[in-house]
């Protein structure tokens, strides 16, 4: 079954967000068909989760959004950004000026490839919110 659907990249900084897409959210309905997908500390690099009605676990692009929106209940694709241990493990980063650099860095080869191995069960993912089976 084919569905239209809109992309959305805004050209504003993440933290403002939910200004850009306030534009595109006129009713209640529109927001539980929206996708926001966006990186995630709390996930290790390689990884993804879809939630819906979520708060935004401290990403403030998604505090931006939900604010904009008056609410959470909206889904997310959250992609995992944070480095491993050599065990596999998430390596968490911790202090604001650690984690402000490594998410203003740019991802290495390994990096990049580790998301682009995601793209097939994310589009999956995209497909079962717009069919209704999630």
């Amino acid at each position: 079954m084919e569905k239209d659907i809109t992309l959305i990249f805004p050209e504003t900084f993440m933290n403002e967000s939910g200004r850009a897409l306030k534009n595109f959210i006129a009713r209640a309905a529109d927001k539980k068909r929206l996708i926001v997908i966006h990186d995630d500390l709390d996930l290790p690099i390689g990884s993804f989760k879809i939630s819906f009605d979520r708060g935004p676990g401290g990403h403030k692009g998604v505090l931006g959004i939900a604010r904009a929106l008056r609410g959470n209940d909206f889904y997310r694709i959250r992609i995992g950004t944070s480095p491993r241990t050599v065990s596999g493990k998430l390596k968490k980063i911790s202090g604001a000026a650690s984690v402000k650099k490594f998410v203003l860095s740019r991802f290495g080869k390994k990096e990049i490839e580790a998301v682009q191995s995601l793209f097939p069960e994310i589009l999956k993912g995209i497909g079962d919110i717009l069919d209704g089976r999630r």
